[in-house]
């Protein structure tokens, strides 16, 4: 248990090589939120998957651009640690009709 400025924070964290072994045998996958992809997602549900992944890890931006002429702009914004999985985002967007979006990477180092 932690003390944050937000309140308590948990975290579990058990080096057993052993049980690593285990729950990599049973499928788990380690460090996984860098080469996570898209799931088969039914065409029927894609537009909620894309409103909850949003949810989770989207943020919206108003503002202006331009250096002379200010023009007033709304930016939506998705959020990943996964290069491939902001691909399959930028693909799934197009196939619903969102065509001017492009992919942007900023590296973060760890603190």
């Amino acid at each position: 248990k932690r003390r944050h400025k937000g309140g308590d924070c948990f975290r579990i964290q058990i080096g057993s090589k052993e049980m690593f072994e285990d729950l990599i045998k049973i499928g788990i996958t380690p460090n996984k939120s860098r080469r996570m992809r898209i799931p088969k997602v039914p065409s029927r549900c894609i537009r909620h998957f894309i409103r909850g992944y949003f949810d989770g890890d989207g943020n919206v931006w108003t503002g202006s651009k331009g250096k002379y002429r200010q023009t007033p702009i709304i930016q939506v914004s998705f959020t990943s640690g996964s290069r491939g999985f902001l691909d399959d985002l930028l693909v799934m967007l197009r196939d619903e009709g969102i065509q001017n979006g492009y992919i942007c990477m900023t590296i973060q180092a760890k603190l």
